[in-house]
């Protein structure tokens, strides 16, 4: 009964889980490479056992609530270490939980509707902001040409 009440818990309270992974080391900047292997076979694990495959609704709406308290735990860690840290520059687990989730469920068609229009808009953006600024632009372009004077 008691492993029955802690399974219950670490299911339905995803802040017990991703404590207990922050406090194991997972959610860390600065992990070792035994605990970055682990990073697969831990988050399957989660997916699979813990929420049944997300098969259904309130498996999947729970993963999903793991997954958003995993990553905000990531960041808060992430930040405490270093203040410039960019999420998704290094590996991370909460990626890794977002993938097995993605790729194992079927989170792929709510995924992709969700983060459509958040994915185009930062498309667009990024096509209208890859140039540099004109003045930049016009000052390498005259420092690397020579400057003749006509008068």
């Amino acid at each position: 009964e008691i492993l029955e009440t802690i399974v219950h818990s670490l299911r339905t309270e995803p802040k017990i889980l991703a404590d207990t992974l922050l406090g194991a080391g997972y959610l860390a900047l600065d992990q070792d490479r035994s605990i970055k292997s682990t990073y697969y076979e831990l988050s399957s694990a989660i997916v699979f056992s813990l929420f049944g495959n997300c098969i259904n609704a309130q498996d999947e709406i729970l993963c999903l609530q793991l997954l958003k308290q995993v990553t905000r735990n990531q960041l808060k860690s992430a930040a405490a270490c270093d203040p410039k840290y960019m999420f998704g520059k290094t590996e991370s687990f909460a990626l890794d939980l977002l993938l097995t989730y993605i790729n194992s469920t079927c989170g792929k068609p709510f995924l992709a509707e969700t983060l459509k229009e958040l994915v185009v808009s930062a498309l667009q953006e990024n096509r209208f902001n890859t140039f540099p600024p004109t003045s930049t632009l016009h000052r390498s372009v005259s420092i690397g040409s020579p400057t003749t004077n006509s008068n």
